[in-house]
């Protein structure tokens, strides 16, 4: 589920200067911050905060899809990342996703409205509390934090349901995320900063969907003119030649130098004052 994080969630949406400016990608980061504490709180024993992150993981990663499907995405992006707007509610949230044509024509195939609104819900039940059932004495059988089995492996299955339908949002609002691009062998250490997967990415797409949900998703991006022209643009490009490879390491080593702080010189009278 890590690497669902990290692979998908951080790696997938668009992170060029333009969406970072315009808040376009700040609840990908911020939503990958989430998984990554629900884990933490989990394998601690903390079940019912891991279950409150996951929450704020799964709401966050919609809201990204959200602000990248939106007609007036600018607008609305930028309010909320200055905080002059609420976070969009799920009807917002539903509502312009899922009209976009693409979730139109997936919904026979994916059933995603049903599993969006159930993850959802499921999730909001224990953020809020629903009852006893919901609370920490159920989940740890105890009054205080406790690691219980039983809760973990159910945290791991909601938790790889929450990372199928949101994955499933985003590649389908972004097709060109099921095709493995050779980003390394075209741009070396320069890759994108984000917006496509390279081969190992791709596998952990795979290993969380059905075969099923990722074959509908890859078809339509193979039947997507956009899509197609995009990646055979990537792929014609020139591979990254051992004397580029060598000057990117290059400077990328000296920039690495120009970081590290600086160890005092001991002659120096000023040193350790």
């Amino acid at each position: 589920m890590w690497r669902v994080g990290h692979d998908i969630t951080s790696e997938a949406p668009p992170a060029d200067l333009e969406s970072v400016l315009r808040g376009r990608y700040f609840p990908f980061a911020e939503a990958t911050t989430d998984l990554e504490y629900s884990i933490l709180f989990a394998l601690t024993g903390v079940h019912k905060a891991a279950y409150s992150s996951l929450r704020s993981y799964f709401e966050l990663s919609l809201v990204g899809t959200y602000f990248l499907a939106h007609p007036d995405a600018d607008r609305k992006a930028r309010e909320w990342l200055q905080g002059r707007s609420n976070t969009p509610f799920k009807r917002d949230l539903f509502g312009i996703i899922l009209a976009q044509p693409v979730f139109v024509a997936a919904e026979p195939a994916l059933n995603l409205k049903a599993r969006l609104d159930a993850t959802y819900g499921r999730l909001s039940d224990f953020a809020h509390t629903r009852g006893a059932a919901f609370g920490h004495l159920a989940l740890t059988k105890s009054n205080r934090p406790r690691f219980q089995p039983e809760a973990l492996q159910a945290f791991i299955d909601d938790a790889l349901e929450a990372g199928r339908v949101t994955a499933l949002a985003l590649i389908l609002q972004r097709p060109i995320l099921t095709l493995s691009m050779p980003l390394f062998e075209k741009f070396g250490l320069n890759v994108p900063l984000s917006g496509f997967l390279d081969g190992e990415q791709v596998a952990t797409l795979r290993s969380i969907l059905s075969e099923a949900d990722f074959e509908w998703a890859e078809r339509w991006a193979l039947n997507d003119p956009d899509t197609v022209q995009l990646a055979q643009y990537i792929e014609a490009l020139p591979d990254i030649t051992e004397a580029e490879w060598a000057e990117q390491k290059r400077r990328f080593d000296e920039s690495l130098q120009q970081l590290a702080p600086k160890v005092p010189d001991s002659s120096d009278p000023a040193a350790g004052v």
